[in-house]
Order: structure tokens, then sequence, then C-alpha cells
């Protein structure tokens, strides 16, 4: 409890995680970090699962996406914080699906667009068939600039591995 606690004030005041904050995964990965990372847990990787996910709070995205029909609703952690908890110091990251496909994404979209990974669509949780078990979802409603190619194509689903370059 201690722990859990101490990494909600690291995570909610901006302040670097120590060391031992990043536990093992107890359940199925769903993605792996590996790269420019300073918190692991197995060798040179950070694996994150339900569970580590699920520790980090979560927030909604109501917005269209080129994918689904009209508004959508969206929830999972914002990228920003995953990030942090795996302790990200790069400028890209290189985003990769299970279908192999790759993206590359500024890491200073997390702080300014606030993307989330989402783990839930409409309610439901995200599945492989579903563009899940995470999507990488911005508020394209929010500015005209995010509804583009550009951030369209930054938009992996099926997302299992993340390398900080």
């Amino acid at each position: 409890m201690l722990r859990r606690c101490l990494l909600l004030c690291a995570l909610t005041l901006g302040l670097a995680l120590p060391s031992w904050a990043l536990d093992a995964p107890s359940g199925k990965v769903l993605v792996t970090f590996s790269g420019k990372i300073s918190h692991k847990n197995q060798g040179e990787l950070a694996a994150l699962d339900a569970q580590l996910l699920d520790k980090l709070p979560w927030v909604e995205i109501r917005t269209s996406t080129p994918w689904y029909p009209g508004v959508s609703v969206f929830r999972g952690p914002r990228l920003q914080d995953v990030l942090q908890l795996v302790g990200a110091q790069g400028q890209t990251l290189e985003i990769k699906a299970l279908n192999d496909y790759i993206t590359t994404v500024p890491l200073a979209d997390a702080a300014e667009w606030q993307p989330i990974l989402a783990r839930m669509h409409n309610g439901k949780p995200l599945q492989a068939r579903d563009k899940g078990p995470l999507f990488l979802v911005y508020p394209y409603d929010s500015n005209k600039k995010l509804q583009s190619e550009l951030y369209y194509s930054r938009s992996a689903w099926q997302i299992n591995k993340i390398a900080v370059k």
C-alpha cells in the first residue's frame, strides 16, 4: 500500500520514480518498453500488464475518429503517465503493433496533446480483434490539427512494443 501511495504521489507531482517502483508483471504482459527507460522489471525491459496499467489514473476521451461512426468514448491511462512510470528519457517513441505496423511518435505529443493508451472503447475492454489491447488515442475533436493523416497515422492500435529513442 505504501509503494502504491508513493507511486501515485510521484506521478501526480511529476517526481522521479525510485528504481524499485516498477513491480514485476503478475499477469499477461500487454506492452513492453525498451530503449531509453530507467525503470525496468524484466532485464532491460519494462513489461506492463493490465494490473500495472490499472494502477495509473484513467482518463476519458470523447471524440470522433475515422475508424468508428459517431463519437466514441475511450478510457485508459495518459501516455504521459505511462512514460513516467517506465522512466522514459528520449525524444521519440517507436510504437509497434501486433500486426507489425510501426509508427514514430514524438515524446512531446504526450504532454502537448495528452493522448491515452486506451484500454476501453464505449465501456468495453479492447480486445486484439477490436484494436486492443492498447490503442493510442488523441483527443481529435479538441483541435483541427489532430484531425489529419499525421496524427491518425500515429494512432497505432494493437500496441505491444514501444521503444523509447
